[in-house]
């Protein structure tokens, strides 16, 4: 177990309701006996194996729906948002067709015809009213394996010439609201399998990984992608978005999921004079492993990732590795730290600028906007200035990350290329094939840590002076490389760049004083305050 994962099951022992008592609920559909297209067989084993365990093994209330009419849908939901009301947890499992049409998800009952765009609202569930009625709990779940491809949706495409509905896949969902965690079978746009078994691929992941205890829902989705894209050879990747979710959440706590049994009353005794409790585990930050917070109003928001180890580096067999990756070396993050949730904004430069900081220089933006576009044509000197800048103002100390600390906050617990996956799209980063330009901060999905583009977007700058080898590297990631040469090294890649140059392995190098449209930087701050 991850030694963040075992804080995670102390904390949830102490916690003042015990996990067992807590309300859990969940709205299980699937659908597969389509009235108007070949039917889809897994979906009706899909839910039937999703409510046994979810009931069975991690002690949900569930309802169920099989080839749910667009009536039995909505009275289900009608249930589902009473027994929502006031619990800790309400879950929402989709398996069957959906589709994305003027910009909304809609869930597609067996009973659904459609022909003509107005038939849409009228025939489908739309995704947006299965999240209000899930608003009553603290925390909300929406898994969707509904991304198969659908010939209704290309059936209505062709009738209105393509102008509005899409017939791959479904949308992403990027303002989910607080505590909202959600889950596609495979990335926005793209087709998900049915699977060769009885269970589709998503499912058969879901059923394997949801149950693990003790483990941050972050980190079991994540265990779920990486189980997806080896089952499928990487040609499917789940897509998820946690950026409604603060701080860490067990579905499963690491205790048993059953009450205890009374005890008789042990025999009066004299009470021993109370022993004071223990201090509860401090990050050394303001706020708990898995937060964000800032220093001031000005300050890039920050994001306190937790310890661990890790492997630094790409495998041999890694497709487009350099050699400058290697060789592999175990590197340990001894400390929680603070890492900026996004690469530092135009925004938080100019403010420096506006301070009398940062040799007063301002970055030319290309026409491409300030504000929350990622601060661009800047050095390493000049990101130097920035958090001497930046320390000076908040009486904290800021600084760049070493190397092995940002591929440790880039990975986020992965071990493949990317921290989504195998393979990385569109959807999940910018690069190459989106639009030849740098795009606002936080406009891809998070990370498991929570951090946003470390894929792409721009290359950062990072503490570390280039070497072609990691042989002598240190194993503490807080020690960065500064004797070998006077190059220093990026990481990430950027907006003009292909993916092989956004994996967590990838490197760059460039003088100090270079500046140039696709090279910008993130910050860290050490512990303290």
């Amino acid at each position: 177990m991850r030694p963040w994962a075992l804080l995670g099951a102390v904390l949830a022992l102490l916690v003042a309701v015990p996990a067992w008592a807590q309300k859990r609920v969940a709205l299980v559909v699937g659908n597969g006996a389509y009235a108007e297209v070949a039917r889809l067989p897994n979906p009706p084993n899909d839910a039937r194996r999703m409510e046994s365990m979810l009931r069975d093994r991690m002690g949900f209330e569930v309802v169920r729906v099989n080839d749910g009419k667009l009536r039995d849908m909505d009275q289900a939901l009608e249930r589902f948002a009473r027994a929502a009301q006031g619990a800790e947890v309400a879950l929402f499992f989709y398996a069957g067709h959906g589709m994305e049409h003027d910009g909304q998800n809609r869930l597609v009952p067996v009973d659904a015809v459609l022909e003509h765009e107005r038939d849409v609202e009228r025939q489908t569930l739309a995704l947006d009213q299965v999240m209000k009625a899930m608003r009553g709990a603290r925390v909300r779940v929406l898994l969707l394996d509904a991304c198969r491809n659908n010939p209704l949706a290309g059936r209505m495409v062709r009738s209105a010439g393509g102008s509005r509905s899409g017939e791959r896949g479904l949308a992403p969902v990027e303002n989910a609201g607080p505590g909202t965690v959600i889950a596609f079978a495979t990335a926005p746009g793209r087709v998900a399998s049915d699977g060769a078994g009885s269970n589709s691929p998503f499912t058969l992941a879901l059923l394997e990984k949801l149950p693990q205890p003790g483990e941050d829902i972050r980190v079991v989705l994540g265990d779920v992608s990486d189980s997806v894209e080896t089952a499928t050879g990487g040609r499917q990747s789940p897509w998820t978005n946690f950026t409604g979710l603060r701080g860490r959440f067990l579905l499963v706590a690491g205790t048993t999921a059953t009450p205890p049994l009374p005890v008789p009353a042990p025999v009066p005794a004299p009470v021993p004079a109370p022993t004071p409790a223990p201090p509860p585990a401090r990050s050394g930050y303001p706020v708990a492993v898995g937060q964000a917070f800032r220093d001031c109003a000005d300050c890039p928001e920050l994001v306190v990732i937790p310890a661990g180890p890790f492997t630094m580096g790409s495998p041999p067999g890694e497709p487009r590795r350099s050699n400058d990756e290697g060789p592999q070396r175990a590197v340990t993050v001894r400390a929680a730290l603070a890492v900026g949730k996004y690469e530092v904004t135009f925004a938080e430069w100019d403010a420096c600028v506006a301070a009398g900081g940062c040799g007063g220089y301002r970055p030319a933006d290309e026409g491409w906007g300030r504000g929350r576009q990622p601060v661009i044509n800047v050095s390493w000197e000049d990101a130097q200035g920035y958090v001497r800048w930046l320390s000076g103002r908040t009486g904290q100390r800021y600084r760049l990350l070493t190397e092995a600390e940002w591929e440790y906050a880039a990975r986020a617990g992965s071990t493949t290329a990317y921290a989504f996956g195998a393979s990385i799209t569109p959807q999940q980063a910018n690069f190459g094939v989106n639009v030849a330009r740098t795009q606002a901060v936080g406009s891809y999905p998070a990370n498991r840590f929570g951090l946003h583009d470390l894929h792409g977007n721009v290359w950062e700058w990072v503490e570390d002076v280039y070497r072609e080898s990691y042989a002598g590297a240190p194993n503490d990631a807080s020690v960065a490389v500064t004797t070998g040469g006077t190059a220093r090294v990026l990481r990430g890649g950027s907006w003009d760049d292909f993916p092989p140059d956004l994996r967590s392995a990838g490197r760059f190098r460039g003088r100090p004083d270079d500046r140039g449209s696709v090279a910008g930087f993130r910050v860290a701050r050490t512990p303290g305050g």
